[in-house]
């Protein structure tokens, strides 16, 4: 993951601010060109038809705004650090027209704040995150508001030839955020319970850990190329929770996790790993397509 362009989706909120200030941060230890974009979001008031010049103008309008909501502040940021920023605006439904933006401009990372909101407030206005995340062919940071910094990554791996691949991606994010890296494994002991209306069915628990997974992993570490990780954890237990001790554990600021790409949105409660990290996780996470 080589940074040469960083797009930053950005709304006018706090989240949004913490997610451009992330990518600037970025931008200037990398040298990478950051662009700042948000998108106008069709079906809203007045929006429905919007075509030719009254779409020319409502994108000139949400430009202006954009600008606007940034300030001087970040603006003198940007000048402080040397670092030329672009704007851009797109037109339509904001999950497909954010990753759309960042493939088109060839990002090779998409920046987004994240929200935090409940299982409730998901199932009435949707979820921007999970959609972008499922939609991305380019691997997202979700920024957190009161977002720290990036001294300390920790990825989410399984041993896997996939689950080796993030930690390659994690590697080379870390590298150039300049951070530590650390790793953390899961063996799940028991199988979660089967909901079926109310009931909750009991399920055969699993073998327990032979540490076949652990001696897999630190194998693949003695690689020659291979990433420089300061710790290794294997845990054992439920894979969401355990993933997210790991990180209080450890510090992490980032939590790098596979996600993969495609299929309809659901409650969070219900659907990937991925997408439970990434709402549970109390610092950034950075989602690497599967």
């Amino acid at each position: 993951m080589t940074l040469h362009n960083i797009v930053a989706a950005a709304d006018e909120s706090a989240e949004g601010r913490a997610a451009v200030e992330a990518a600037l941060t970025l931008a200037a230890r990398t040298g990478a060109r950051l662009t700042v974009m948000t998108v106008v979001a069709a079906g809203g008031p007045d929006l429905r038809v919007a075509e030719g010049d009254r779409r020319g103008r409502l994108l000139e309008e949400a430009l202006e705004r954009l600008t606007g909501w940034m300030g001087d502040h970040f603006r003198e940021a940007a000048a402080d650090a040397g670092q030329q920023v672009e704007y851009g605006v797109a037109y339509g439904v904001p999950s497909i027209e954010i990753s759309r933006f960042a493939e088109d401009r060839n990002a090779d990372l998409l920046v987004l704040g994240r929200k935090q909101r409940t299982q409730a407030a998901r199932l009435l206005i949707g979820d921007t995150a999970d959609a972008v995340a499922r939609r991305s062919r380019v691997p997202c940071l979700f920024v957190p508001l009161g977002f720290g910094g990036f001294g300390r990554v920790l990825a989410a791996v399984d041993g896997t030839p996939r689950g080796f691949g993030v930690l390659l991606a994690a590697s080379e994010f870390a590298t150039a955020a300049d951070a530590a890296l650390s790793a953390v494994a899961v063996e799940a002991t028991a199988l979660p319970p089967r909901v079926l209306g109310l009931a909750a069915l009991p399920t055969a628990p699993v073998a327990a850990p032979s540490g076949q997974r652990e001696e897999r992993l630190r194998s693949l570490l003695a690689l020659p190329g291979a990433p420089t990780v300061d710790r290794l954890l294997v845990r054992e237990g439920e894979i969401v929770g355990e993933i997210l001790d790991a990180a209080q554990e450890v510090g992490a600021d980032v939590l790098a996790v596979g996600y993969h790409r495609g299929g309809p949105p659901a409650v969070v409660e219900a659907g990937s790993t991925g997408r439970r990290l990434v709402h549970g996780a109390r610092g950034a996470v950075l989602t690497v397509p599967l």
